[in-house]
């Protein structure tokens, strides 16, 4: 375990400032966990109106439940996680065994990952950076974006590091212990927005912060956490964010739906979204295409209780008319 943090030390350039509490729960414990975190961040109006902005945007059918999806593809993908609130580092014993002085090689690399994590907690404070984003459902997912990608490329660089020395002997291991601890899968069933936005924020944050990186080292990364992504533009696309490109602010008239229906929700939409959005019809690299050029947005979502009908507006500026064609074009 020592040898992992001083990887982690060495290769973010980040050095632990106290020292970090490491727990090693079973899948069971830390499933428990997870559970009573999220009903309480998510009690039952919560969990109705993000469902509502799901069902809203076709992105999960009516009647869905987005608590009950979470936790049944977190029970199933949790590795590991940093609680922010008691400061400590879990990673998951997968095959229940009790840690000694070394780690199962899939755990040693979850730890890589979680570890980092700790380190930006103690240099940037986690809860803090969360808390800017505010209200905006866009700039929440730049902030994850950015703290799950710095992670993964840390825990990237640990795996290739292993694999150097042994490059047949870790993948059969991980692909052995993979196999006996029941593999981390996404659960039949499982909606492709879960499945997506979980992804994004480790695979896109990852090429974020890897863009980063090649900028500047990681002090641009470290400066990221001053000067914070404000979109999934600026993670999807770096060269927007070096470029210093910020989204365009959007004011939303106001509209009367009639009698009994009530706004629940207002906030940026986002490329990210606009571009699921799209894909709900249209193929992968045609919905990006279209949604690439996004400048700026603002949508607002309205609930008809008697009936729990739902309606949205969407009020998006795009960088040049080319994209806004482009985008109408998909659109229609």
């Amino acid at each position: 375990l020592v040898a992992i943090e001083a990887f982690d030390h060495n290769q973010r350039g980040l050095a632990a400032l106290e020292p970090v509490e490491r727990r090693f729960p079973t899948r069971d414990e830390a499933i428990a966990h997870l559970r009573a975190l999220i009903e309480a961040e998510l009690p039952p109006e919560t969990n109705r109106l993000v469902s509502d902005f799901y069902i809203a945007f076709d992105l999960l059918p009516p009647g869905s439940d987005y608590r009950a999806l979470y936790l049944s593809l977190l029970s199933q993908q949790v590795g590991g996680y940093y609680d922010t609130g008691s400061r400590t580092m879990n990673t998951l014993l997968l095959r229940g065994s009790a840690p000694g002085d070394s780690l199962p090689l899939l755990e040693r690399i979850v730890y890589a990952h979680e570890y980092v994590h700790a380190l930006q907690d103690q240099h940037f404070g986690i809860e803090a950076l969360q808390a800017a984003a505010g209200d905006d459902t866009d700039r929440g997912f730049a902030v994850l974006a950015l703290l799950e990608g710095d992670a993964t490329v840390v825990m990237n660089a640990y795996t290739s590091a292993l694999s150097q020395r042994s490059p047949l002997g870790v993948g059969l291991a991980l692909l052995l212990q993979s196999a006996q601890s029941g593999g981390l899968t996404f659960p039949p069933g499982t909606p492709p927005i879960l499945e997506r936005e979980l992804l994004a924020a480790y695979l896109d944050g990852a090429a974020f912060v890897s863009a980063l990186y090649r900028a500047g080292g990681w002090d641009a990364v470290n400066a990221a956490y001053a000067n914070l992504p404000q979109s999934s533009e600026h993670i999807l696309h770096p060269q927007t964010y070096l470029d210093g490109d910020q989204p365009q602010a959007v004011t939303l008239a106001a509209f009367d739906l009639g009698p009994d229906w009530e706004i629940i929700a207002e906030s940026a939409f986002g490329e990210f979204y606009l571009r699921e959005y799209l894909r709900t019809q249209l193929t992968a690299a045609a919905a990006a295409g279209a949604a690439a050029g996004w400048g700026g947005d603002r949508y607002r979502l309205y609930r008809h209780e008697p009936d729990s009908a739902l309606a949205w507006v969407l009020k998006i500026v795009w960088d040049t008319d080319a994209d806004a064609a482009e985008f109408a074009a998909a659109l229609n």
